[in-house]
């Protein structure tokens, strides 16, 4: 078990200073493998990460984070998991944001703990199948990228996708 504790300390170790970017308009994504797609106690420390590291400067308030949480089968068949009855979505690999759900329930969370809350609440009775999972964070407010006096919107994303240990 020493094994497994030690390697997840050394992904969020990792993925720390990378989720920060996602409050500077980046998109971010991880790969998860294994057991932790049986055992989801890694994805709530990175919710409660992203929304440490993302907005520390901004602050919470000034900030629109939704989630979105699919499940991905083999078969190439998706289903919102936040909307049960909502399946075979169209998965889109959009550059450069990645892969893009269309039409995926996006619900409003206010903190790491809400969307903790919503992605257990989710992703129980998951199962073997894939899911993947998506903070997205949005806020108007000048662009460090266009120089002083703009005004535009931000806006950055983390995507999380878990595979199991065996398809």
């Amino acid at each position: 078990m020493g094994g497994g504790w030690e390697a997840e300390q050394e992904l969020l170790a990792r993925a720390q200073s990378t989720l920060g970017r996602v409050g500077q308009g980046y998109s971010v994504a991880l790969l998860l493998r294994g057991r932790e797609t049986e055992a989801p106690r890694l994805v709530p420390q990175l919710l409660q990460m992203l929304f440490e590291e993302a907005l520390p400067l901004r602050g919470s308030d000034a900030v629109l984070s939704t989630l979105s949480l699919v499940q991905l089968s083999p078969s190439g068949r998706t289903q919102d998991l936040l909307a049960p009855g909502a399946e075979n979505l169209s998965v889109l690999d959009v550059a450069p944001l990645g892969l893009v759900v269309v039409n995926a329930t996006e619900v409003e969370v206010s903190d790491s703990r809400a969307a903790s809350e919503l992605y257990l609440q989710a992703a129980v009775g998951e199962g073997r199948a894939c899911s993947l999972l998506t903070i997205t964070m949005s806020c108007p407010g000048p662009d460090p990228s266009e120089g002083p006096g703009t005004q535009s919107m931000w806006q950055g994303a983390l995507r999380i996708l878990q595979l199991p240990g065996v398809l």
